[in-house]
């Protein structure tokens, strides 16, 4: 009986990050594709490896942009890799430029105060380049580098069912649950990064516990970090439809 064949390093990591439930598996390829590839294209996958399992922000960073430049020439494709793999890569892209100013400078482990020209918390508008050191070819220095870190902040802190959802829902993306008080009950309201507003339950305050809100909430998808139990508003019927 043949021995079987010994992984490189490359190849165990491929075949372990394709476990179920893996946020790279819907960018990589799996161990049959990557041994399809040209010597090339396998060295290049070598290298992504070699940036991941870095300690460093900008080569992880670096990683990640490759896996999603590569992606499209992982060759026999399935068509479950096609969806989630492209809804990933839309999505992260989309999330990161209407999250910019929150995450282009929330990397504590920056190096060297790259990502942090100019005033922290700001992003990189138009009207703020000029205020930025620039190489000599006119580009803002650390510009892409900060860009590609914060996509990996990014991928780092959402689930995958948030990355891979389809992207018409992504349009409606999560940004928190307020409440709408009407005296003994609360209108709990889901809110978009679209500026529309969703109902989601009345909650008696005189029968449920914050406790069983939150379990209530989390069970049905809301996470429970985005849940604002602080600012109770008025009730506002153009939001609720509730009244």
């Amino acid at each position: 009986m043949a021995k079987a064949k010994k992984l490189t390093k490359t190849e165990q990591w491929i075949k372990g990050q394709n476990r179920r439930g893996s946020k790279l598996r819907d960018l990589l390829p799996t161990l049959s594709q990557y041994r399809r590839m040209t010597p090339t294209m396998r060295r290049k996958y070598t290298n992504i490896m070699q940036n991941w399992k870095s300690n460093s922000p900008s080569r992880k960073g670096k990683a990640l942009d490759q896996m999603q430049k590569y992606f499209h020439s992982i060759p026999g494709r399935t068509n479950i890799q096609q969806v989630l793999g492209g809804r990933m890569i839309s999505n992260l892209e989309s999330l990161y430029q209407n999250e910019q100013e929150k995450y282009a400078y929330e990397i504590e482990e920056a190096p060297g105060n790259i990502y942090r020209q100019g005033k922290p918390g700001a992003g990189f508008g138009f009207m703020r380049l000029d205020n930025l050191q620039h190489d000599k070819k006119g580009h803002v220095v650390g510009a892409k580098t900060a860009k590609l870190v914060g996509k990996l902040v990014m991928f780092r802190k959402m689930k995958r069912s948030e990355l891979t959802v389809d992207n018409y829902e992504l349009r409606d993306y999560l940004e928190g649950v307020e409440f709408y008080d009407n005296g003994d009950e609360q209108v709990a309201v889901a809110r978009y990064g679209n500026g529309k507003g969703r109902f989601i339950d009345v909650y008696n305050k005189s029968t449920e516990s914050t406790e069983t809100i939150e379990q209530d909430l989390t069970r049905k998808g809301y996470p429970r970090e985005k849940i604002d139990w602080d600012n109770p508003k008025m009730r506002r019927d153009d939001i609720t439809g509730w009244g």
